[in-house]
């Protein structure tokens, strides 16, 4: 089991330090969601007891929360850059007030966030069930068994053509240029005036979710992706950086 040790590196990229208010609580129920910081624990821990009684790998795909039970699945999106990972609640923590969850090695190199320490995350609790999945990519596994020999092939008519009905049309994807995440306002409308003083207006807006604020600029929408990606290459080319968001409600 953790005592109270935890990762606390400064905040990843664009977000800055939250606010020290506690997040707002979640409740144990399918689709319920939070917003808050993660951290990260690792090799510090490996090979120790967790809450659960479980022995801590960090190389599993697991994570600590305060309150949400012991078997709980989790997505984990990272709101910098929308990468997300599918963890199982076995242990308890972080022990830091505007803290929300804490992930095991394996499931923050997912998210891309080892090297900040910290991201502004969203929490979404996809159900209790689990298979345990694990990173294998840092293990050595034992060679297969070698397989008994197959039966015999019998030998089948070939099948009759298959008539290829063509699937109705999707919603057309459109995309956005994320330029930042940010806690704090101030912050935010900074980055938004240096981009502007180089003749690049960009989109700032306010995200609330579970208690949660944090804000956003962005700019677009794109019909086509090589448009948002030329846009990223000029955005880049001034210093700052900057991801292509693809989501059909982005703009909603």
């Amino acid at each position: 089991m953790r005592w109270g040790a935890v990762v606390a590196v400064g905040l990843a990229g664009t977000l800055t330090a939250c606010s020290a208010s506690k997040p707002k609580p979640i409740e144990p129920e399918r689709g319920a969601t939070q917003v808050g910081i993660a951290s990260w624990y690792g090799p510090g821990f490996h090979g120790r007891r967790t809450s659960s009684g479980e022995v801590y790998n960090q190389y599993d795909l697991t994570a600590a929360h305060q309150t949400l039970p012991h078997g709980t699945r989790v997505q984990v999106t990272n709101l910098t850059n929308g990468r997300s990972v599918l963890v199982r609640i076995n242990d308890r923590g972080p022990f830091v007030d505007d803290r929300i969850i804490d992930l095991s090695y394996a499931a923050a190199r997912q998210i891309d966030m080892i090297g900040p320490g910290t991201a502004m995350v969203q929490v979404q609790i996809v159900g209790p069930e689990w298979s345990n999945p694990t990173q294998v990519a840092e293990a050595i596994l034992p060679p297969p068994a070698e397989a008994p020999p197959a039966p015999p092939v019998q030998r089948q008519p070939p099948p009759p053509p298959r008539v290829e009905v063509a699937a109705a049309a999707a919603p057309a994807t459109r995309y956005a240029v994320q330029v930042g995440a940010f806690a704090d306002f101030e912050r935010a409308r900074l980055t938004q005036r240096r981009l502007e003083l180089q003749g690049t207006r960009v989109q700032l807006g306010l995200v609330e979710e579970a208690g949660m604020r944090y804000y956003r600029l962005r700019l677009g929408p794109f019909a086509r992706q090589d448009d948002a990606a030329r846009t990223v290459e000029r955005i880049n080319a001034l210093g700052f950086p900057a991801l292509i968001v693809a989501d059909r409600a982005v703009w909603q």
